[in-house]
């Protein structure tokens, strides 16, 4: 599915594009859904496509997904760089407990590799490459039902997975003929979608998601600068004014720009907040620590690399066998 590099409509990978800052300069909303890997999950295990419960992910099915993982997303995997990500991601006061799930750790795994951080890359390159504002979402809402239902019937563990913020920026809570499918939405879900569809046509009528832009510092709550757009007037009229507005009407109302060091970005849910730093952690990981490892470790020579791969499956047998011994050795009996 990756991009086809033909040498003329895409001359280079789109990173190295990116990177160059050869790309239209223009105000950008993008965003991503908390758990976007469950999809991954549900393809590779399709078995479970009818439960209502996540299914449950062992140690040997989580190492096999991060293999592939790896392979299809990045196109390269190795022993050093699956362990790199297992350290990033497992949960190590908790992974060696008898029947340890694994399944939201994958979740995340794929998630961030393959949506999460490449969505904050592309918003981190406009940001610091252009003029033009970018707005950056973060879609947590669980949907009542998912849009990976067919007639009522589908998995119940997807969470805030992929897609599941279509259905409401495109009013599907108002579309009567859709109750049959799966029964009519509740309130606070359609007041969700009345909220993005305004986010969303007035990011298109104006470049800005939200009818006010916040002149000031967001931990201040009173007295702020706010300038007011109504679309209905045409993108010409701003009416700045000195108001006593409240931090919860701001983190509702407003959506401020992705900027850095700032970092800012709008949560999407039944109450939207202002927040910073999304994915910092894990995308230093997949942007950072990973790449350097996988070049590190792509211009390794292969006879070379088999062997370190060897070598450390030697000690990791050699501790194993260190480990008995010394049991061995304090047992009291013989034999």
């Amino acid at each position: 599915m990756g991009p086809t590099i033909d040498g003329h409509f895409i001359d280079d990978y789109p990173r190295a594009i990116t990177n160059r800052g050869e790309f239209k300069h223009c105000p950008m909303m993008i965003g991503f859904n908390r758990d976007e890997g469950s999809v991954n999950v549900l393809f590779d295990l399709p078995g479970h496509y009818l439960d209502k419960e996540p299914p449950f992910v062992n140690e040997e099915d989580f190492d096999m997904l991060v293999t592939k993982s790896l392979t299809t997303i990045s196109g390269f995997t190795a022993d050093l760089l699956e362990d790199a990500v297992k350290q990033e991601y497992v949960d190590w006061a908790d992974a060696e407990t008898p029947g340890y799930d694994y399944f939201h750790t994958i979740v995340s795994v794929y998630g961030d590799d393959e949506f999460s951080c490449p969505a904050i890359l592309t918003a981190r390159a406009h940001a610091m490459m252009t003029s033009q504002p970018v707005y950056l979402y973060h879609f947590t809402h669980v949907p009542e039902w998912s849009i990976f239902e067919i007639n009522g019937t589908g998995p119940g563990w997807l969470g805030a997975g992929h897609a599941e913020e279509i259905p409401f920026v495109f009013g599907y809570p108002f579309l009567p003929e859709l109750d049959g499918y799966h029964g009519p939405m509740p309130d606070e879900e359609k007041e969700l979608s009345v909220k993005l569809i305004k986010y969303w046509t007035h990011f298109a009528w104006t470049g800005h998601p939200s009818s006010i832009i916040i002149n000031g510092n967001i931990t201040d709550g009173m007295n702020m600068t706010m300038d007011y757009m109504d679309p209905a007037e045409g993108m010409g009229m701003e009416d700045t004014m000195e108001t006593n507005v409240t931090m919860e009407m701001i983190h509702e109302l407003a959506w401020l720009p992705f900027t850095v060091p700032e970092l800012y970005f709008k949560e999407l849910g039944l109450m939207s907040h202002i927040k910073r730093g999304l994915k910092s952690d894990e995308c230093a990981f997949w942007d950072g620590f990973k790449l350097d490892l996988q070049s590190y470790l792509v211009s390794m020579d292969q006879t070379e690399l088999e062997w370190r791969e060897e070598f450390e499956d030697w000690q990791d047998d050699l501790d194993d066998w260190r480990m008995s011994y010394q049991k061995y050795t304090q047992s009291p009996y013989c034999g």
